[in-house]
């Protein structure tokens, strides 16, 4: 059982100090505390069996770790190539990166490590105990296991979330990293993994889309929607905005003087690869409950209506944007897998 000192935000400093200990030594190490949460490159797993793809050591040595004289968790290394005596001096290195990681009010000890055969009489003892003192927990049916995204997938969905949240002000990525526990480094590499996109154009596409949304739909000038975007320079945002769209924000306040609702469809981190912009802004729809109606049209599906407004030919309808622009293509037609943001776009300029 966990001390009332180690909470989660002691994760996130164990996180630095094993990354610290493996930069330093160069031995690659997790660590797994008695609550099952486990951690390797800088990720934060909720269980061992979430990270089991991730860890493939060849030799495994496990350090005990103490926090105030309580058994918290082990750290796991991979020790193949390393002597008895380098083995001893990971044990201070481990101790002494912890210690300086952890607030200074806690007591840090990370005992002599165990070898493999203790290891497996410990694993054995402890599954005897189990099953002779506990075995209520032993003997209770599995539920089946349910389909959940990946941990990647789930820092990059609590990294989109942030983003939305805060597009009233600067974002950097070390905000963002900050927030999912992670150097800056290491989300940079999941988040273009993930998404197809680096996260600086992203917060940039994020940003223009509800500029684009502003200005159709408030009478703000463009100074004032480029500060409330958390834009310093007014030029700044004009330059990004023309090299996204094509036009200047004025040219697309004019171009989109009938425009009368904006829905904004960020791209899920959980979006499944062969997914379709329409099917995302279904997905959308439903989470959010918003009613839609779909028809087909020279056989592809597309939105009909939103809400209570509907397709009228030869006087409003929707239109869709990707990444600020609009394609010429059915959104059945187009992956969602490599766009940050979608736009349906209600106005009366299009028939």
């Amino acid at each position: 059982m966990l001390t009332p000192l180690f909470k989660r935000e002691n994760l996130s400093d164990i996180a630095i100090a094993i990354d610290g200990f493996v930069k330093l030594t160069q031995i690659p190490t997790a660590f797994f505390s008695l609550d099952g949460t486990l951690i390797k490159d800088q990720t934060i797993y909720s269980s061992f069996q979430e990270a089991i793809t991730d860890i493939k050591f060849k030799q495994v040595t496990l350090f005990p770790a103490a926090l105030n004289y309580h058994l918290f968790g082990f750290a796991i290394c991979d020790t193949t190539h390393v002597t008895a005596a380098r083995l001893d001096l990971c044990r201070s290195y481990l101790e002494q990166t912890m210690t300086q990681a952890l607030p200074t009010a806690a007591s840090v000890s990370v005992w002599a490590s165990l070898p493999p055969n203790q290891t497996l009489s410990l694993t054995q003892l402890l599954t005897q105990v189990s099953h002779h003192y506990f075995p209520d927990t032993l003997t209770t049916p599995v539920a089946p296991a349910v389909s959940r995204p990946s941990p990647t997938k789930d820092i990059i969905t609590q990294t989109i979330n942030f983003v939305g949240e805060h597009l009233d002000e600067p974002i950097s990525l070390d905000q963002a990293a900050n927030q999912v526990y992670l150097s800056s480094s290491y989300l940079s590499r999941r988040f273009k993994q993930t998404l197809h996109v680096n996260f600086g154009d992203y917060v940039l596409y994020r940003k223009i889309a509800q500029a684009q949304a502003e200005l159709c739909l408030t009478d703000a000038d463009v100074q004032q929607i480029a500060s409330n975007l958390g834009f310093s320079q007014t030029s700044y945002f004009t330059r990004a905005f023309k090299r996204i769209t094509q036009v200047t924000p004025s040219t697309y306040r004019k171009e989109k003087s009938g425009v009368q609702q904006v829905y904004t469809v960020p791209r899920p981190a959980t979006c499944d690869p062969h997914a379709t912009i329409y099917d995302i802004t279904k997905q959308f729809f439903d989470d959010h409950q918003i009613k839609f109606m779909t028809q087909l049209a020279n056989g592809y599906p597309f939105i009909g209506a939103i809400g209570n407004l509907m397709n009228l030919p030869h006087q409003s309808g929707w239109i869709y944007l990707v990444d600020c622009v609009q394609p010429p293509t059915p959104a059945s037609e187009i992956l969602a897998d490599t766009c940050s943001v979608v736009q349906w776009i209600y106005t009366d300029n299009i028939y």
